[in-house]
């Protein structure tokens, strides 16, 4: 294995390391769902940050290099909610979106309601958003090749 490879994989499994220990102390209620749902953002964000540019090799940052580490650590969080919600008694996966509509259940199922909300539209810009440079960018390469076939022409 390739020495670049082998040090971004270690990274990348201290990070989910990190994120899971963090979730467990929430869940077993040694910090509070807050702080956990904070650090595991913050967290995700600076090493999704950090081996990005690592493996851009680049002095400045980067745009991608930011919209990947914005989107890496608002799913994480999103999973960290969704692991804190199905731990909440009474609660499961397949119950979720019937307890979301009841008023007498958790905080964390509303949070969870809107929050998929939110990381349904970051996946789609951010997929969507990919897709649009490339379309235009195919279209400017159309638009370039036909102007100069109309000059030499």
């Amino acid at each position: 294995m390739q020495p670049k490879l082998k040090k971004s994989m270690f990274w990348i499994v201290l990070a989910g390391l990190v994120n899971i220990i963090f979730v467990l102390l929430g869940t077993l209620r040694v910090i509070s769902d807050a702080a956990v749902i904070i650090i595991v953002g913050v967290f995700s964000f600076f090493s999704m940050l950090a081996l990005s540019s690592y493996f851009s090799e680049k002095e400045s940052m980067m745009q991608g290099e930011l919209r990947k580490a914005i989107a890496t650590s608002l799913i994480m969080v999103y999973f960290t909610i969704l692991a804190m919600a199905v731990v909440e008694p009474g609660v499961s996966v397949l119950s979720l979106s019937a307890a979301a509509e009841d008023e007498s259940v958790s905080p964390k199922i509303f949070l969870l309601k809107d929050f998929s909300a939110l990381i349904a539209v970051v996946v789609g810009f951010y997929f969507g958003g990919r897709s649009a440079e490339e379309i235009i960018k195919t279209w400017k390469g159309k638009e370039q090749g036909t102007d100069n076939d109309e000059g030499l022409g």
